[in-house]
């Protein structure tokens, strides 16, 4: 391996960003409606950072690393731009950043490779499972290659009904929600203070309610112990401006049905109460099923960060994600991951070899695969 990345698409951001947005209005103008049906099962997103690192696998061995620019994202892969010819079919592993800053890792293959223009290629890499585009990506917009045929009919969900308090302190996020339920059975009242929320809930019955997770200088957490003091027994939904891990998790042990991030469109309010409204009874298949799941994405976002870290012999990186993953084992009981995350961490206390530090981590990324994958 390479002891550095190459930097593969020699452009200044003002011509990367030219470039991109040739070739964007150079696809619109080519695909037809058909074809975008065809060809697109998701989303794409622009999605263009200063860089992004990836390493691929060549098919007659050994593997290369290089910071190359980004074109767009989906659930299910990510268009890149390269300074060179790379083979369909090649292994990668790409290293994309959240909205939290972190970078993870996801492994994918080559699937297209198409030249641009001089050395500039087009990358096109499928992930190897669907990523939670919305939950880990700050998306700037979709991108609309081909709009698809006027008429086109996309299943609809059964009607929102009930009552919804939704408290915010911002007029226009509220009087937004309004006008996003306008369409449905569901009646909507506001209040912009958490007080004022409390008085509504002591008056009358909701069977929802919203509520911006740093209220009046309440935080979140508080925040849902006085809503059920209040005697509201319903789902209860947060909205915040940015992710955090404790504050969400703290969340969730109270009992809160689903924490999203702002902005909200009407299709994410939409979304956000249909999930409220149909969340299963604790204790029941479904439910169990949920927690499997939660545990098992929790898990999958750890090996994410580690094999990102791993990728860039980021070695403080690999500290914290090693501590992340020691932590949550011993506290789920897999005691042989804690006994492995903490001698990777001890390695690379006593170690003055970053190669001997990565190799004691990759033991722990892949036995923390093997038990994701039990």
């Amino acid at each position: 391996m390479q002891d550095k990345f190459q930097d593969s698409v020699r452009m200044t951001s003002r011509e990367q960003r030219r470039l991109l947005d040739e070739m964007d209005a150079k696809a619109r103008a080519e695909l037809s409606d058909a074809q975008q049906d065809d060809r697109r099962s998701h989303t794409r997103h622009n999605y263009r950072p200063p860089s992004v690192a990836i390493q691929v696998t060549h098919p007659g061995g050994g593997h290369a690393r290089y910071l190359v620019g980004a074109r767009n994202l989906s659930q299910e892969g990510v268009g890149l731009i390269h300074g060179g010819f790379l083979y369909d079919g090649a292994g990668c592993t790409v290293v994309l950043e959240t909205r939290q800053n972190e970078l993870l890792a996801f492994p994918g293959t080559i699937v297209a490779c198409r030249h641009v223009d001089a050395k500039i290629h087009e990358i096109g890499v499928r992930f190897s499972r669907k990523i939670d585009i919305e939950t880990y990506f700050q998306l700037v917009e979709p991108v609309d290659l081909a709009p698809g045929a006027a008429g086109t009919k996309r299943p609809e969900k059964r009607a929102l009904e009930g009552t919804m308090l939704y408290i915010d302190p911002s007029v226009a996020a509220c009087d937004q929600a309004v006008r996003f339920l306008a369409d449905q059975e569901m009646s909507v009242v506001t209040a912009r203070h958490l007080g004022g929320g409390l008085d509504a809930l002591r008056r009358d019955a909701f069977d929802v309610v919203v509520c911006e997770g740093d209220l009046d200088g309440v935080p979140g957490d508080e925040a849902m112990v006085k809503i059920r003091d209040a005697g509201h027994t319903g789902p209860v939904a947060f909205v915040t401006r940015s992710p955090d891990e404790e504050r969400d998790s703290r969340l969730h042990e109270l009992g809160a049905a689903q924490i999203a991030l702002k902005p909200l469109s009407k299709t994410r309010l939409q979304d956000l109460l249909h999930r409220c409204t149909h969340t299963p009874e604790a204790g029941s298949p479904a439910a169990n099923t949920q927690a499997i799941n939660e545990h098992i994405d929790s898990m999958q976002s750890r090996i994410d960060a580690l094999e990102a870290s791993i990728i860039r012999e980021d070695l403080p990186s690999l500290r914290i994600a090693c501590e992340s993953i020691a932590h949550a084992s011993a506290t789920d009981g897999h005691q042989e991951l804690s006994a492995a995350a903490d001698a990777a961490l001890q390695r690379m206390t006593n170690s003055g070899s970053t190669h001997a530090a990565i190799e004691a981590v990759r033991r722990v990324a892949e036995l923390a695969q093997s038990i994701r994958d039990q």
